[in-house]
């Protein structure tokens, strides 16, 4: 377990336009296009399709048309199993991280991914992070502790939080904290904990201790701040699947949501997934 000193609020975070109804080429010599991620828990490998050859989801991932993929919950997938799905979804290259759960975290794009690290941490129930990076953007997936208590199951001696905390500190202290000279960062997941935005939405009691320190180290809630009114990200009605991003990228947000069509809405997932649509210089 990490000993962490938290740093103590938030940044002010800029403003980010709710609808993607602008024209990118506007006003500037510069010729701009757009760039559209998106983050997926699966459900234990999108088994809801499994038997259908996943050809629903397929033609879901089709229709949206994202540049990059993010996976939580790639179960039953190997690396090789998972770049043939993308391959049917147009994206040539795709990475898995492995991890001894089978929760394992996945990214697939339809440009090269470089700089692959497969962060790994192998409690009870971790699911580990990548880090990589895709023209020129860094991305971090991860699926963060989803317990109450750790070690999971196994005599309790600390909660679920705590591993949370240590779990998001580990990845921050290795990704853009260790390299602030980088300015393009998106990070993504299942973070299996809500936001402080969200506290008079969200039932319980909650401390976010990891929540917060993430938006104190320079990354903003891309669908917050696109968004005045609470979007949940799960069917239990609660928010914990998020992009952030960097100031340089929500600087540049086009939109950001929570997708719920006929086929995130008919069950095959108890997750829905997040979207952002990013401008970027062609």
């Amino acid at each position: 377990m990490l000993s962490v000193a938290l740093l103590a609020g938030c940044t002010k975070t800029p403003t980010v336009e709710p609808e993607p109804n602008i024209d990118v080429n506007a006003g500037s010599n510069v010729e701009y296009g757009t760039f559209k991620v998106v983050n997926y828990n699966i459900l234990q490998g999108m088994v809801a399709d499994k038997g259908n050859n996943y050809d629903n989801f397929v033609a879901w991932v089709k229709e949206q048309d994202p540049d990059v993929l993010a996976l939580e919950e790639c179960n039953g997938f190997s690396e090789t199993s998972l770049g043939a799905l993308a391959k049917r979804w147009g994206h040539e290259y795709a990475v898995l991280n492995p991890n001894n759960s089978g929760y394992t975290v996945g990214l697939t794009s339809r440009y090269p991914i470089e700089d692959v690290v497969r962060m790994l941490d192998y409690p009870d129930g971790a699911r580990g992070a990548i880090h990589a990076k895709i023209n020129g953007i860094n991305f971090v997936v991860l699926h963060l502790y989803p317990f109450s208590t750790w070690p999971h199951n196994v005599g309790a001696s600390g909660t679920g939080e705590d591993y949370r905390l240590s779990e998001i500190t580990t990845y921050l202290d290795n990704t853009i904290r260790q390299y602030p000279e980088e300015p393009s960062w998106l990070m993504m997941g299942d973070f299996n904990s809500p936001s402080p935005y969200d506290k008079a939405n969200t039932a319980g009691t909650w401390e976010y201790r990891a929540q917060n320190e993430v938006l104190s180290s320079g990354y903003f809630d891309l669908v917050h701040e696109a968004h005045s009114a609470f979007q949940s990200s799960t069917t239990g009605g609660t928010r914990i699947d998020y992009i952030f991003g960097s100031k340089a990228m929500a600087s540049n947000v086009v939109s950001a949501r929570i997708l719920k069509d006929d086929f995130t809405l008919s069950g095959v997932s108890d997750h829905y997934p997040v979207c952002a649509i990013f401008r970027i210089k062609k």
